[in-house]
């Protein structure tokens, strides 16, 4: 498997090629096909240059952060103890 490109993303949904793990509802697979060109990784943007945006983003316990896509490469950092899950769109 790769990781679907940045322009990829719609064009792999709408070929139904995306791979979603099998115990996600329908609702949550339409939720990515709406989101598929969501660039707002964060709730605020901190900092901007060509190369780099920092975002910051504030989860309760149990809140989830809703489907995005990246434009830059990435990293993240949590900054006060708990645990995170995060997905990777893959084509088939």
């Amino acid at each position: 498997m790769r990781s679907a490109g940045p322009g990829g993303l719609k064009e792999l949904m709408e070929e139904k090629s995306i791979i979603c793990p099998d115990h996600w509802s329908e609702a949550l697979k339409a939720e990515l096909r709406a989101q598929l060109s969501n660039g707002r990784v964060g709730q605020r943007l901190v900092s901007e240059t060509e190369r780099v945006r920092v975002w910051s983003i504030r989860l309760a316990p149990g809140e989830r952060f809703g489907f995005h896509r990246h434009q830059l490469d990435y990293f993240w950092t949590a900054v006060s103890p708990g645990r995170s899950r995060s997905n990777l769109i893959t084509e088939k």
